[in-house]
């Protein structure tokens, strides 16, 4: 019948060569029986399944760009950036393409080999993301001759730490998998009234989440992949283009980027202000800030006017915004990093108490 049976080689599934009718009908899958539908899914999951592995950055390839120049090594990082993003987005076409065949085999639910495709496709996309920014680090840490200027290291930055948000999608993705057997969201059940409308509490036990429903949250986080991948290499070579004009210019790299990198006088680097920002590197002490509104800030009721704070040194802002949850006291964060505002999204401003010299 076209079908796997328990037992047998799924590899006996594979299609012959396609007929004069299925040419014909190869626009519009819809009009092939359901035989050949099996079969072709077959020929598409043992394709996949073969697929050669993705290449990682060998000890000869790091030494070649080793001894690149410059320029050489900028002109690399773009074609790497651009090849991940061109191969990711012909990946995403393949994969919905092979999600596709499933939706026209709606009515076999007992076909679930849809569950390795996503577990496949997507450790494949993690690899494949994974293996270039390796490639990048690997360029970033031997980098003796400063090929990499802070400005051209900034947008790598953007693009980890888009990265690392996105990474952790999968991973919610997993925990969903695991835990409750769907990677959508788990806390938007919801049951239904009378009238047969969402109703406002939380529902019950979880429903009979369908494939479909798991293909499309696993679809979702594929294309979000490729549209980072794309965004990731215009970036890079826009900033790439940016660098070689000024090192054929023979020009400097401008003064302010090295406060990206560098400390100076007390003021955290850019760098190192985002780090601990993404990772959680700012400290409350919740003690001294009950102790502040109890004894110093004592802030009114009724008509009176909340004290205002200013906090100078604010790092990620972390005291104002308790402050400011109270709704008592209105607190103001300054700090004397670079760029401050823009990695905070505007929380903390720039500012500091420090006269230039």
């Amino acid at each position: 019948s076209g079908r796997y049976r328990t037992g047998g080689d799924i590899a006996s599934l594979a299609p012959p060569e396609p007929s004069a009718e299925d040419r014909n009908a190869a626009m519009d899958l819809s009009k092939q029986p359901v035989e050949k539908l099996f079969r072709l899914l077959t020929y598409e999951l043992i394709r996949e399944e073969k697929r050669p592995a993705d290449r990682q950055l060998r000890v000869r390839d790091f030494q070649a760009l080793r001894e690149a120049s410059c320029p050489e090594r900028l002109v690399d990082i773009v074609q790497q950036s651009a090849k991940v993003s061109e191969e990711l987005r012909d990946y995403h076409l393949n994969i919905t393409g092979l999600a596709g065949l499933y939706w026209l085999l709606h009515e076999y639910p007992e076909e679930h080999s849809w569950v390795w495709v996503i577990s496949s496709s997507h450790e494949r996309i993690m690899r494949k993301v994974h293996n270039h920014f390796t490639r990048l680090a690997a360029v970033a840490l031997d980098d003796a001759e400063g090929c990499l200027s802070p400005n051209f290291r900034t947008a790598l930055m953007t693009s980890a730490s888009t990265w690392r948000r996105l990474s952790g999608d999968h991973v919610a993705l997993l925990w969903n998998g695991i835990a409750f057997g769907i990677l959508g969201d788990v806390t938007s059940w919801r049951d239904l009234d009378d009238e047969g409308q969402a109703a406002n509490a939380p529902g019950g036990p979880p429903p009979n989440v369908s494939w479909s429903e798991n293909l499309i949250f696993g679809n979702m986080w594929g294309s979000s992949i490729h549209k980072f991948a794309e965004f990731h290499a215009h970036e890079v070579r826009q900033a790439a283009y940016s660098e070689l004009s000024r090192m054929q210019a023979g020009m400097p790299p401008h003064p302010s980027a090295a406060k990206w990198q560098r400390s100076d006088t007390g003021v955290l680097s850019s760098f190192e202000f985002l780090r601990r920002q993404l990772y959680g590197g700012w400290p409350l002490d919740k003690g001294l800030l009950r102790g502040l509104m109890r004894h110093v800030l004592q802030p009114g009721y009724g008509d009176s006017a909340p004290p205002s704070v200013a906090d100078f040194g604010a790092g990620g802002g972390r005291y104002s915004e308790w402050l400011n949850d109270t709704g008592l006291v209105q607190a103001f964060a300054f700090d004397a990093t670079h760029a401050v505002s823009d990695i905070t999204g505007g929380a903390v401003r720039q500012g500091g108490l420090a006269a230039a010299g």
